[in-house]
């Protein structure tokens, strides 16, 4: 239920200004809530003209207790206020609501205009034959205490800032003692596959933008083969690096896919081709591919040949000098000690 009670208190602000009537107004919402039930109670002062008004805050009966003190909103108008009360019931009945003064200070002058009384309805949420009276209703209670003294408060301060200190010194010296590794370096292929991920979400395709699309795609790529090899910079035009990365290892086929990605980004950016968006989106596709499936072929290294021994029948038969039989580190080892004989016979 949710049926506004509405009371209307109409006093005279005689200290300020005889003819200025000031008008206390309170409305509950709802007038009838379950026990523990948060409902709220507005009032409005009218009439003010330009007067300031003081809210008093609402005393705990037991019965019902204000969750909090009285909510002023600003930005409202000179002639007119209001605050509202969060309060909660916790017996069944009709309960009359805790009230106070509120002051209108007007050149100085003090009024005290007690709150209206307004009752609310409370019902109880138990069974229709449970006897509300044997069960000891209780308002929320505060976790931690409201008798704890200013003194006891700064000591438990002090221990949780002690012991933060402690956890961060703990952290630090283990980080020091343990230093973690850094993430290993991404390879040319990983960090272009991130930045066409980041191209494909930039929405520059959705939004018509294909000049800037195309030329970040070759960019990346460009810079994908710059950092695979040197020799493949960005001072080459499309042509010289299709025919460098041709003839340096890379199949016919993926010159061929590259050529193409190239060429179409290039038309783009110089010819003021507009291809449409679902070819835009498969060029972005083909060109992660290419770089995914990038495989360069490394060529062999060039075996020097193995000098052929002169057969030793032919040593011995004459038919070849001592130099062309001496092919080997092994031959000329052994042809060194025959010429070193030969020189101390001399």
């Amino acid at each position: 239920m949710s049926v506004a009670l509405t009371m209307l208190l109409t006093l005279a602000l005689q200290a300020a200004s005889p003819s200025a009537d000031v008008e206390v107004r309170a409305t509950l919402g709802p007038d009838s809530v379950a026990i523990g039930q948060p409902f709220t109670l507005t009032i409005s002062v009218t009439g003010l003209d330009g007067a300031e008004v003081v809210f008093p805050e609402l005393p705990d009966t037991g019965a019902v207790t204000a969750l909090g003190p009285p909510q002023v909103p600003g930005g409202q108008l000179s002639d007119s206020l209001s605050a509202r009360y969060e309060l909660a019931a916790w017996r069944a009945g009709h309960l009359e609501l805790p009230t106070g003064d509120l002051v209108v200070v007007r050149d100085g002058a003090e009024l005290a205009i007690p709150l209206p009384g307004v009752v609310v309805q409370v019902t109880s949420i138990l069974p229709e034959r449970a006897d509300p009276d044997t069960l000891g209703w209780e308002p929320p209670t505060d976790v931690v205490g409201a008798n704890w003294s200013l003194r006891e408060k700064l000591i438990g301060a002090g221990l949780a800032i002690a012991a933060l200190l402690a956890i961060a010194i703990f952290v630090r010296r283990k980080i020091v003692s343990h230093p973690v590794p850094p993430p290993p370096a991404k390879t040319p292929a990983e960090r272009a596959l991130d930045a066409f991920r980041l191209l494909g979400d930039s929405g520059l395709v959705e939004a018509g933008e294909l000049k800037g699309f195309y030329s970040a795609l070759s960019y990346i790529l460009r810079q994908f083969l710059s950092e695979s090899d040197e020799a493949w910079g960005f001072d080459l035009t499309t042509g010289e690096i299709v025919d460098a990365v041709g003839s340096d290892g890379v199949t016919e086929e993926g010159v061929k896919d590259l050529q193409v990605l190239l060429v179409e980004a290039d038309s783009v950016k110089f010819a003021r081709w507009r291809p449409s968006k679902i070819r835009a989106a498969r060029a972005l596709e083909a060109a992660a591919g290419w770089v995914g499936h990038f495989e360069r072929i490394e060529p062999e290294p060039e075996v020097e040949p193995e000098p052929a021994l002169v057969p030793l029948a032919k040593v011995e038969a004459g038919l070849t000098t001592t130099k062309e039989a001496a092919v080997g580190p092994e031959i000329e080892e052994i042809e060194s000690i025959f010429i070193d004989d030969d020189d101390d016979r001399d």
